[in-house]
This record gives structure tokens, C-alpha cells and sequence, in this order.
């Protein structure tokens, strides 16, 4: 099945010495994080992107077949977003910051 990430065979798999994918067909997002991810996922029941980033944000992207996104939603956590999940089966996002010391 081909999608906007690739087809179900891996590189790795079409390629002895590829140690990645190609990053050809990547996809780059509208109003991307301003410093750097540091996790991402994607929800098991729609076609949204959670984004953790150093800028201290979780952002929401809706992310269409083609590859097509748009921002929806961010989350200033007042410090460095370290992870990000979905539950599952719901639209319900957990997101885990570094505490800093005051």
C-alpha cells in the first residue's frame, strides 16, 4: 500500500547498504515548530499529527492522503515538549514536558 510516507516494502529491504529511506517524497509542514521536534505521532482514528518541540509546543496538524496539512491547534507548555501520544481509540492527545527548576 503506497501512501504519503512511502509503500509497505522498506528501503532497507530494496537495499543492502541503505541505512534510511529515501526522504524524496517527505512532506514538509505548514508553520513548522521554530526549534526542534523532539517526538511526533500520529492518531490512530484520524488523520492528525502531534508535533513535541524545544519551542516548548505541542502543534496539531490535520494531515490529508496527498500530503497536504494544516495547523490546527498549539499548546505552550511553558517548557520543552519531550514526547507525544494518542489514546487510543479517541482523539484525546498526552503530551509530557521537561520541568525546569525555578
Amino acid at each position: 500500500m503506497a501512501g504519503i510516507f512511502g509503500s509497505a516494502t522498506s528501503a532497507a529491504a530494496t537495499s543492502a547498504t541503505a541505512t534510511q529511506g529515501s526522504i524524496a517524497n517527505d512532506v514538509q509542514l505548514n508553520q513548522g515548530p521554530e526549534d526542534g521536534i523532539q517526538d511526533l505521532a500520529f492518531s490512530p482514528v484520524s488523520g492528525h499529527l502531534s508535533v513535541a518541540s524545544w519551542d516548548n509546543k505541542v502543534y496539531i496538524y490535520e494531515v490529508q492522503s496527498n500530503g497536504t496539512n494544516e495547523g490546527k491547534a498549539s499548546f505552550d507548555l511553558k517548557a520543552p515538549a519531550l514526547s507525544t501520544c494518542w489514546s487510543k481509540g479517541t482523539l484525546h492527545l498526552i503530551s509530557m514536558l521537561c520541568a525546569r527548576k525555578q
